[in-house]
């Protein structure tokens, strides 16, 4: 008999914590099927809302209110004014039928939040409660057919009514006690029972975007996104000219009123995501679904690849979506991830796009500030069997998308014109790469350097690291840089990005020679690894093969150059940073005032990616 390699998951919970869209939140579902002797096979599945409870009725603690005891606590009537406002941003998508209302304002008698089958939306969180809010739900994790009398929470209080002898088939409360029955009948697995909303105590509020106090508006729409059953996505930075994420991006800064406006306003993914799970009639005229799967070299499905697509009008980021269907092992009441055969059901992803043309392209789930535990449970385990790391790319024609890409930026176009054509299949391959790099981690978002005018950064690749990997038959593809914001009121722009041959002198100063390839205004991901992609790149290598033969004094530089002219910024911005390790190679170099390139104590987050 096959030995079955176990992973501990920590805490098997009903609760699904949102305080971690591109698609689902998820929960595990115990299926009842034996794979050996005492091994329950426990799928991971999503969390909805069923049908009959799609017409949410919520209630806001009035014994806890924003800013309590305090002169400027929010009132009953402001309260419950911006809440609702934050639900209507949700209502009034046209292609979704989930409702969300603020049916009462009055005393839970809850400390703090409790399954108690009340929706609940509070401003007392428990000690040690760290973030902004969070918007747990209690979900199903067995398929289960619910009878009359049910007390699913064990109050001593019947929580399903019969249909047929209440003349309703919709939740609500039957009873009249202040809390929601549900109608007897068959639940899946991952149906929501109960949401609440808390908002952190020791948080100042505003029901206003303000400098100074966190926003209630801007946060309860990304919250009432989870209460959808949504995760987060990777979304940050909308489009070269919109710094802006979407409402399910995870973080948001409180000291950006700009920022909490727009995380109020739904972005198309935040759309796109609720209408595909509570679809309208409508929806088919409005979306197709591009479904696929992300494959690596030996075919094994890939969890939590992120895919999205860029919208060509406007080179916006339009949706996106997380692949993967997971399976855990259940023994003796704990949860463990199997060996990849078992645990990896499949790397599927579904994508719900408008009416456009678009680009598809992935990246693997460990994006700076927004990791794979950040989105769900498939993306974090995608991290135990080593599916993290690997470079972001383009999903190019069916022909030409291998392991092994030459030109890893290329993407095919997409033409989506719902109603009109079948449903898209897009599948991808992981790329194999070789990445070439001194850093291991960051320490820290960049330096001062970025303030001083003629900023450049440079990182040196030798003459024979470089022979060994070109002489192997590699293509030079692409370069990444590792990108943080000091100052957030515009995109991270630079003036340019280049791959240079170079030398170093004997003072230690770099003096750049010929300019191989470049890119002018350059833009960069915020708090990730941007990629410059090179054209030609089979040709490239072979003439800086060629060339460092020749010269054996020449070294590969990759060049980065800050934009430094605030007339020129909106705003008058503070460029952003290049994130460092504190450790030095002597390879990485600085250059400010217009000055030379002089090797600096640490390493920039720069890496040269070939192709083998």
């Amino acid at each position: 008999m096959q030995r079955t390699r176990l992973y501990l998951i920590t805490a098997l919970v009903v609760t699904s914590q949102a305080a971690l869209a591109g698609g689902h939140l998820d929960t595990f579902k115990f299926t009842g099927q034996e794979l050996a002797p005492g091994i329950e096979a426990v799928d991971v599945v999503p969390i909805r809302w069923d049908e009959r409870c799609s017409n949410l009725q919520y209630v806001i603690n009035s014994a806890a209110l924003p800013n309590q005891g305090s002169p400027l606590e929010v009132s009953i009537a402001d309260l419950e004014q911006v809440i609702q406002q934050s639900f209507d941003a949700w209502n009034d998508i046209p292609t979704s039928f989930i409702s969300f209302q603020v049916v009462d304002s009055r005393d839970t008698g809850n400390a703090v939040r409790s399954f108690d089958f009340i929706n609940e939306i509070t401003f007392s969180t428990a000690p040690g409660f760290t973030a902004l809010a969070s918007s747990p739900s209690v979900s199903l994790q067995q398929d289960i057919n619910l009878v009359p009398g049910m007390d699913l929470n064990g109050d001593g209080d019947s929580d399903v009514f019969d249909p047929d002898a209440e003349g309703i088939n919709q939740c609500a409360d039957i009873d009249g006690d202040g809390n929601i029955e549900f109608p007897a009948g068959f639940y899946p697995a991952g149906t929501i029972l109960e949401n609440d909303v808390q908002f952190n105590t020791n948080v100042l509020w505003s029901t206003q975007p303000v400098a100074g106090a966190a926003d209630i508006g801007a946060v309860a729409t990304h919250e009432f996104g989870h209460s959808h059953g949504l995760a987060h996505d990777f979304i940050n930075q909308i489009s070269d000219d919109n710094r802006f994420g979407s409402t399910m991006f995870p973080f948001i800064s409180t000291n950006d009123p700009e920022a909490e406006a727009a995380t109020r306003q739904l972005h198309t993914d935040d759309i796109a995501w609720s209408s595909f799970i509570y679809p309208e009639a409508s929806f088919d005229n409005v979306y197709s679904v591009v479904r696929g799967e992300i494959s690596d070299i030996d075919g094994l499905g890939v969890l939590g690849a992120n895919v999205y697509a860029v919208d060509q009008a406007g080179d916006r980021t339009a949706v996106t979506a997380h692949s993967g269907t997971l399976r855990v092992l259940g023994i003796n009441g704990g949860l463990f991830v199997a060996q990849p055969e078992i645990g990896i059901v499949n790397g599927e992803y579904e994508l719900p796009l408008p009416r456009g043309n678009y680009q598809m392209f992935l990246q693997s789930p460990d994006v700076a500030g927004a990791t794979g535990g950040n989105i769900s449970t498939t993306s974090a385990i995608s991290a135990s069997y080593g599916q993290v790391g690997y470079d972001e790319e383009g999903i190019g024609p069916r022909n030409q998308e291998t392991a092994f890409e030459r030109r890893p930026g290329q993407a095919q176009q997409l033409v989506i014109r719902p109603g009109s054509r079948p449903v898209k299949v897009i599948d991808a391959v992981i790329n194999e790469s070789i990445q070439l790099q001194d850093f291991v981690v960051q320490s820290f978002g960049g330096t001062g350097a970025a303030l001083a005018p003629g900023t450049v950064y440079a990182q040196r690749f030798s003459n024979a690291d470089m022979l060994s990997v070109l002489e192997a038959g590699a293509a030079i593809t692409s370069a990444t840089f590792q990108i943080t914001a000091f100052d957030a009121v515009d995109a991270p722009r630079f003036e340019r990005a280049a791959l240079a041959l170079g030398f170093v002198n004997g003072d230690g100063t770099v003096e750049l020679v010929e300019t191989l390839t470049e890119q002018s205004g350059f833009i960069g991901q915020d708090g990730d690894l941007s990629p410059f992609y090179f054209n030609a790149s089979n040709g490239l290598g072979r003439r800086v093969e060629n060339k460092l033969r020749k010269d054996p004094g020449l070294d590969v530089f990759v060049v980065l150059e800050a934009f430094d002219n605030p007339d020129l910024r909106p705003g008058g911005a503070i460029p952003p940073l290049l994130a460092l390790e504190a450790a030095a190679s002597g390879n990485s170099f600085l250059a400010t005032n217009n000055g030379p390139l002089a090797s600096i104590g640490f390493n920039w987050l720069i890496q040269l990616v070939l192709a083998p």
